[in-house]
């Protein structure tokens, strides 16, 4: 999982880095409102990819946004099985 706070990015670029880490082979993107020290708004932008893929994602995420840093941990995801039903 990468993460980074954003205070100064213009919202209307967050779609198009989300389609950029996606088309990049990420798992799953999400920006969610924060409040920073001395209570300042910005956004965490979160990302979930696999091992191999951080190096890009990490480029992806200095070239096309403000961020001057990137965290990375490891997590683990668990998914149900899933399945399509044709129902009358």
């Amino acid at each position: 999982m990468l993460e980074t706070n954003i205070d100064d990015l213009n919202p209307e670029i967050y779609e198009y880095v989300m389609r950029r880490l996606f088309d990049a082979g990420a798992l799953d993107v999400f920006f969610a409102p924060i409040q920073m020290k001395k209570n300042r708004p910005a956004t965490l932008l979160r990302v979930l990819c696999r091992p191999d893929d951080v190096p890009a994602m990490t480029a992806i995420l200095f070239a096309e946004t403000t961020t001057l840093g990137v965290r990375e941990q490891r997590v683990q995801r668990h998914a149900l099985r899933r399945e399509s039903r044709t129902v009358t």
